[in-house]
């Protein structure tokens, strides 16, 4: 009894002092070894089971690799194509292994699979409570596949004759990029509170090369192979704004960090402020015999950028800061094709 009577006694301490620390919003929650950092994919070699992520601090001090199979004593897959993430989750997206894998986004404890109707992933996003993955098969079928986000069922298929590549949610409604590999001009909308197509989207000039959603508009960056284009569409699906870059072709990796624009031409990387039409050149990117420019993103003010090489041997991972100046470079995995802030 006496024993009993002490642990009750404690635990009532330990909630009380818990509430008080809430009251004061003192308590600071650590979810795992993989919180605030940047999560690094890493695809692999293609049909060579290498796909693998990697993290790094957010102070650049730390870097743990191979975390999916530490963690979870098994490989990952082939070719990763992009991890998304919601609340406590995030979204491994497996392309050529045809499959999404759910993992605890800070302990990266594997927590389910989703399968079905999953044919070549792109890309994934999120909206009230379904999940959205664009699938791509080359030479096969195009389409969004939906999935309830409580316990990962499929819910319904949306076809499409032409690619079916980046997706980017706002205001309910999920812009699909048609275009890959640098061709199509369209991007088909989808609402959704009923899952099914609204309209389409057809961008005047140059082809989409990416496609991105920052503070409810959806940003596409387009080339004609002389020019590029950022066009700017609201949750109306209209385009509201077109700025022009003029002689700068092949633009792409777009990225919108602290309402300035980033984004790559030829392995140069430039920026300028939403409210400007004079981009600059911050820096060329570095280089090798096999590659340039492969990854990129901004996190926090920081410039990540991955040089993939051959696919056969470690990527080279370089840091910049938002002037342009070298923070750091350290090796990942096999053809690092994204940076993710978690």
């Amino acid at each position: 009894m006496k024993i009993k009577n002490l642990i009750t006694g404690l635990f009532a301490v330990s909630l009380l002092s818990v509430t008080a620390c809430k009251d004061d919003n003192d308590i600071i929650v650590e979810h795992g070894a993989y919180e605030n950092g940047v999560l690094i994919s890493a695809e692999g070699a293609f049909n060579s089971n290498q796909a693998e992520v990697s993290f790094v601090t957010s102070d650049l001090s730390k870097v743990s690799e191979n975390i999916y199979s530490a963690t979870n004593g098994q490989k990952l897959g082939d070719v990763l194509q992009t991890i998304g993430a919601k609340d406590d989750k995030a979204y491994l997206v497996v392309n050529n292994s045809n499959k999404i894998e759910v993992v605890n986004r800070y302990s990266f404890k594997k927590m389910a699979t989703i399968s079905a109707e999953v044919n070549q992933p792109r890309d994934i996003a999120f909206s009230n409570n379904y999940i959205y993955v664009t699938n791509d098969k080359y030479l096969g079928d195009k389409y969004v596949a939906v999935y309830n986000a409580s316990d990962f069922s499929f819910i319904k298929k949306i076809s499409f004759t032409d690619a079916a590549q980046d997706i980017a949610v706002i205001d309910g409604k999920a812009f699909v990029q048609n275009a890959s590999y640098g061709f199509g001009k369209n991007i088909s909308v989808i609402n959704t509170k009923t899952n099914n197509l609204d309209t389409t989207v057809s961008v005047p000039k140059g082809d989409i090369q990416k496609t991105i959603a920052y503070k409810n508009r959806v940003y596409t960056i387009t080339s004609d192979g002389v020019d590029s284009y950022i066009y700017t569409i609201d949750a109306t699906a209209t385009i509201a704004n077109t700025l022009r870059l003029t002689g700068i072709p092949y633009a792409t990796n777009l990225v919108i960090d602290n309402d300035n624009y980033y984004f790559s031409s030829n392995n140069q990387v430039y920026t300028m402020p939403l409210s400007s039409s004079s981009p600059k050149l911050l820096f060329a990117a570095s280089e090798s015999p096999y590659g340039t420019l492969y990854g990129f993103n901004v996190i926090d003010g920081k410039i990540f950028t991955s040089n993939a090489g051959d696919f056969a041997s470690p990527s080279e991972i370089t840091v910049y800061s938002i002037t342009g100046s070298k923070l750091k470079t350290f090796n990942g995995g096999i053809g690092v094709g994204g940076f993710y802030k978690n």
